[in-house]
């Protein structure tokens, strides 16, 4: 590669990992507030190997095996990014005839909601423990697939688990009084975005629990009230 394709491929590396890291994050944030026993878990798994003072890096997050669960199982359940892709050669596929060069978007939602590929367990069940069975290669398109896959993937993940560490060590989240469902809805777009943001409260742990912040997210910004 030229210097130029390697500068050109590293800001596509930020740019691309920007706003759909911080959607899954935000997206994170929901699914702690709406299910308790799934934040006790985590927050047991973390506390137990590190402290708020602990120096974290790409190394050690690594060692957190019910984090990179969740993690992948909020992208199951809310999947970010749009998978389309161009057929290189004429085929046919359970009996439709696809012409070379035809764009071809998958319906990640439905791949991603299919018994038959994340069974026993109901797919609309939020249950983390169901990516520690082996499935088709094809069945979790979170980062998408094949040679053109997620060239942030792992730099993503990394990025998740250091910020849900910090925050899940520092705050309970608490289902907010105006988020008046428990799973959210979105439009669709190159990424997926949560309709009307995602809203959470959240409790400071180092203080007393009266001490309330609101959490409001739209492509995750957090307002926050610290004394």
């Amino acid at each position: 590669m030229t210097l130029n394709e390697v500068e050109s491929n590293l800001i596509l590396f930020m740019l691309a990992g920007y706003e759909t890291t911080s959607n899954t994050l935000s997206n994170s944030c929901f699914v702690l507030a709406t299910k308790p026993d799934e934040q006790i878990k985590l927050f047991n798994e973390i506390s137990s190997m590190f402290h708020l003072n602990t120096e974290l890096n790409a190394d050690n997050v690594q060692d957190l095996k019910y984090l990179d669960l969740f993690i992948k199982e909020v992208l199951r359940v809310y999947p970010i990014g749009t998978l389309i892709r161009r057929c290189t050669k004429a085929t046919n596929v359970n009996g439709i005839d696809i012409p070379y060069d035809t764009p071809i978007a998958f319906d990640v939602l439905s791949v991603h909601g299919d018994p038959d590929l994340w069974g026993p367990v109901d797919p609309g069940v939020f249950y983390p423990e169901r990516h520690e069975t082996k499935r088709h290669p094809l069945a979790f398109l979170g980062f998408g697939a094949g040679p053109r896959n997620c060239i942030g993937m792992k730099f993503a993940l990394i990025e998740l688990k250091i910020a849900l560490i910090k925050l899940i060590l520092n705050f309970e989240f608490i289902k907010s009084d105006i988020s008046m469902h428990n799973r959210l809805q979105f439009e669709e777009g190159i990424v997926r975005t949560a309709i009307n943001g995602v809203t959470s409260n959240m409790f400071n742990r180092a203080k007393e629990p009266y001490n309330i912040m609101e959490l409001v997210v739209d492509k995750f910004v957090l307002v926050l009230e610290l004394e």
